[in-house]
Parts: structure tokens; sequence; C-alpha cells
């Protein structure tokens, strides 16, 4: 497989996210995060066996106010790709305390506790409006993801002649997820 810089990857998504989220800001932030989960090391946040209480404790004892940030902004983007990229998967769950109710409303609190604690650091945590609007945005952005997925999924996805060589390449990584 030909290499993928992720340069090419944030383009890619870019212009495939392009008339599905209008707001241009949101629309960039959903495709830096689709770049970072482009690499496996993004992935091992699904193997994290405990609940979502655990989780948000661990962090609110980081005593890295500027780590806890990163670490509530990774959780939210975690459970926004979940919900773009697999929301039947997360539709059928039988347990009451799952399903894609549960992980919306994880990944906005996710992002609400990023946006608090972003607000005691200040300067230091980039993005907090940014992620203040992506909560508000939390479902349509899922959708929008749903949809990039589909368009990729049946090889509708729109790339720039700089990067009709390497198809194949990003459609398959594409695909891995």
């Amino acid at each position: 497989m030909q290499n993928i810089s992720r340069s090419e990857f944030y383009h890619f998504f870019r212009a495939n996210l392009t008339g599905l989220i209008g707001d241009l800001e949101l629309s960039d932030y959903v495709a830096d995060m689709m770049v970072r989960f482009s690499e496996p090391k993004s992935l091992s946040i699904f193997f994290d066996k405990r609940s979502d209480s655990e989780k948000f404790d661990a962090v609110w004892r980081n005593p890295s106010k500027v780590e806890a940030y990163k670490q509530f902004r990774d959780l939210g983007d975690s459970y926004l790709w979940l919900c773009g990229f697999y929301p039947a998967f997360l539709s059928k769950q039988r347990k009451p305390s799952l399903g894609m109710k549960n992980y919306t409303g994880a990944g906005q609190t996710s992002y609400n506790y990023a946006v608090s604690v972003g607000n005691c650091i200040k300067c230091a945590a980039p993005n907090v409006g940014t992620l203040s609007r992506v909560s508000d945005n939390f479902r349509g952005l899922a959708k929008s993801i749903f949809e990039l997925k589909t368009r990729i999924d049946i090889g509708i996805a729109s790339l720039s002649p700089r990067l009709q060589a390497k198809r194949e390449a990003i459609i398959d990584a594409c695909l891995i997820f």
C-alpha cells in the first residue's frame, strides 16, 4: 500500500465533508479528528473496559489540567467517531445503559468537561469554543461522519487529481474503520 501522509488524509476528509458540515470550523475539526483516528494508536481507547464514569473520574483526578483537557477531548472524539462510523452496532446494544443515546451523551459530556477544564486553564487550551460547538452539534456531526463513511463505502468519495493516484490506498485505509 502506498504511504498516505497526514496532509493527504486531511484533504481527503475535508473535501468529502464539504456539503455535509456547513460550518467550516467544525468541518476542519472533524477532518482533523478523522486523521487522528486513521492512526492505530488512537483506537486503543476502544479497548478500555472501564465504565464512562470511571474514565471521567480518572481524568478529573489528573493533576495536569492541560493533560486532562486533552484526555476529555480525546474521549469526546472517540465517542463521536464511534457514533459516526458504527451507529448500527451501537443501536443494537441490548443493555439499557448502552446504545446510541448513551454514547451520544457520553461524548457530549466529555466535550463539556473539556470545555470546563479548558476555561480554567484559558490560553493553554486551544479550541475551547470549538469543542463547545462540537458538543452542541454532536448528533449532526455524527450523521455527517456516517454519510462520509457511506460515500467511502460505495466509492464515490471525491479526490483531487493529486490524490487520484493514491485512490485505492486511501479508500482501503478508510475502510479499515
